[in-house]
Protein backbone atom coordinates (compact mmCIF):
# COMPACT_ATOMS: atom_id res chain seq x y z
CA UNK A 1 0.00 0.00 0.00
CA UNK A 2 1.22 3.19 -0.85
CA UNK A 3 2.40 6.06 1.68
CA UNK A 4 -0.07 8.76 2.22
CA UNK A 5 0.95 11.65 -0.11
CA UNK A 6 2.95 10.26 -2.51
CA UNK A 7 1.02 11.27 -5.04
CA UNK A 8 -0.80 8.78 -7.89
CA UNK A 9 0.23 5.83 -8.86
CA UNK A 10 0.23 4.87 -12.51
CA UNK A 11 -0.38 1.55 -13.71
CA UNK A 12 -1.02 3.03 -17.73
CA UNK A 13 1.67 1.60 -19.93
CA UNK A 14 4.98 3.70 -20.46
CA UNK A 15 8.65 3.49 -20.44
CA UNK A 16 10.58 6.07 -18.94
CA UNK A 17 13.53 6.41 -21.46
CA UNK A 18 17.31 7.63 -19.77
CA UNK A 19 19.71 6.67 -21.98
CA UNK A 20 22.97 6.86 -20.87
CA UNK A 21 26.42 5.68 -23.14
CA UNK A 22 26.10 2.02 -21.81
CA UNK A 23 22.35 1.21 -23.33
CA UNK A 24 21.17 0.47 -26.50
CA UNK A 25 19.63 3.18 -28.15
CA UNK A 26 16.13 1.98 -29.75
CA UNK A 27 14.27 5.19 -29.84
CA UNK A 28 14.74 7.62 -32.47
CA UNK A 29 17.74 10.34 -32.19
CA UNK A 30 16.53 13.71 -31.02
CA UNK A 31 18.14 15.09 -34.15
CA UNK A 32 16.08 12.90 -36.72
CA UNK A 33 13.07 14.84 -35.27
CA UNK A 34 12.76 17.59 -37.32
CA UNK A 35 9.09 19.04 -36.78
CA UNK A 36 6.39 18.48 -34.22
CA UNK A 37 3.82 19.88 -36.39
CA UNK A 38 0.22 18.94 -35.01
CA UNK A 39 1.98 16.16 -32.95
CA UNK A 40 0.47 17.39 -29.87
CA UNK A 41 -2.88 19.65 -30.96
CA UNK A 42 -2.25 22.83 -29.25
CA UNK A 43 0.64 25.55 -30.24
CA UNK A 44 1.71 26.39 -26.85
CA UNK A 45 1.88 22.01 -26.00
CA UNK A 46 4.34 21.88 -28.94
CA UNK A 47 6.40 25.13 -28.05
CA UNK A 48 7.11 23.40 -24.70
CA UNK A 49 7.86 19.79 -26.39
CA UNK A 50 10.11 21.73 -29.47
CA UNK A 51 12.11 23.44 -26.65
CA UNK A 52 12.39 20.52 -24.58
CA UNK A 53 13.56 18.50 -28.07
CA UNK A 54 15.84 21.01 -28.88
CA UNK A 55 17.43 20.36 -25.05
CA UNK A 56 17.61 16.37 -26.01
CA UNK A 57 19.38 17.23 -29.67
CA UNK A 58 22.02 19.48 -27.69
CA UNK A 59 22.76 16.39 -25.46
CA UNK A 60 22.34 13.37 -28.67
CA UNK A 61 20.25 11.42 -26.21
CA UNK A 62 17.28 11.20 -24.27
CA UNK A 63 18.41 12.07 -20.42
CA UNK A 64 17.43 12.66 -17.68
CA UNK A 65 17.69 16.78 -16.63
CA UNK A 66 16.71 18.64 -13.12
CA UNK A 67 14.25 21.43 -13.61
CA UNK A 68 17.23 23.84 -12.73
CA UNK A 69 19.01 22.22 -15.56
CA UNK A 70 16.20 22.88 -17.76
CA UNK A 71 15.83 26.58 -16.46
CA UNK A 72 19.80 27.11 -17.46
CA UNK A 73 18.94 26.07 -20.80
CA UNK A 74 15.92 28.00 -21.09
CA UNK A 75 18.25 31.36 -20.08
CA UNK A 76 21.07 30.35 -22.30
CA UNK A 77 18.41 30.33 -25.56
CA UNK A 78 16.64 33.58 -24.00
CA UNK A 79 13.36 31.37 -23.72
CA UNK A 80 10.60 32.08 -21.19
CA UNK A 81 10.58 29.14 -18.56
CA UNK A 82 6.71 29.73 -17.35
CA UNK A 83 5.35 27.21 -20.16
CA UNK A 84 8.43 24.83 -20.08
CA UNK A 85 6.19 21.93 -18.91
CA UNK A 86 2.96 23.24 -20.52
CA UNK A 87 0.38 20.33 -21.35
CA UNK A 88 3.17 17.72 -20.70
CA UNK A 89 3.03 16.94 -16.71
CA UNK A 90 -0.65 17.33 -16.60
CA UNK A 91 -3.82 18.86 -17.32
CA UNK A 92 -4.26 22.06 -19.37
CA UNK A 93 -7.11 24.93 -20.10
CA UNK A 94 -7.46 25.28 -23.85
CA UNK A 95 -8.93 29.03 -24.45
CA UNK A 96 -9.18 28.70 -27.72
CA UNK A 97 -12.21 28.26 -30.04
CA UNK A 98 -15.85 29.16 -28.44
CA UNK A 99 -15.41 29.12 -24.47
CA UNK A 100 -12.87 27.28 -22.85
CA UNK A 101 -12.36 24.23 -21.52
CA UNK A 102 -10.08 22.22 -19.30
CA UNK A 103 -8.41 19.46 -21.16
CA UNK A 104 -6.59 16.27 -19.23
CA UNK A 105 -3.36 14.97 -20.37
CA UNK A 106 -4.28 12.32 -22.91
CA UNK A 107 -0.89 10.51 -22.47
CA UNK A 108 2.23 10.37 -19.68
CA UNK A 109 4.95 12.62 -21.56
CA UNK A 110 7.03 13.39 -18.11
CA UNK A 111 7.82 11.63 -15.37
CA UNK A 112 9.52 12.49 -12.20
CA UNK A 113 11.70 10.00 -10.36
CA UNK A 114 12.31 10.42 -6.24
CA UNK A 115 15.41 12.07 -6.74
CA UNK A 116 13.66 15.18 -8.40
CA UNK A 117 14.94 14.17 -12.06
CA UNK A 118 12.72 14.37 -14.97
CA UNK A 119 12.58 12.16 -17.72
CA UNK A 120 10.58 11.77 -21.16
CA UNK A 121 8.62 9.03 -21.26
CA UNK A 122 8.23 6.27 -24.73
CA UNK A 123 5.08 8.49 -25.09
CA UNK A 124 6.84 11.15 -25.48
CA UNK A 125 9.17 10.47 -28.40
CA UNK A 126 6.68 8.29 -30.17
CA UNK A 127 4.47 11.29 -30.01
CA UNK A 128 7.61 13.69 -31.15
CA UNK A 129 7.90 11.27 -34.11
CA UNK A 130 5.03 10.46 -35.66
CA UNK A 131 5.58 13.25 -38.62
CA UNK A 132 8.69 11.14 -39.34
CA UNK A 133 8.61 9.68 -42.92
CA UNK A 134 9.11 6.31 -42.57
CA UNK A 135 11.39 4.09 -44.83
CA UNK A 136 9.97 2.16 -47.95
Amino acid sequence: MPDEGSGPSYTAPFVVVNEDFSMKMQYVRPHQITSLTRCFGKAEVELAAGRLLEYFRLRSIWCSFTIEQLQNFYKEKGFEPGGMFFGLIGGWYDDGGFGGAWREPGEIYLACDKSGNYCVTDKFIARCSQNLKRAA
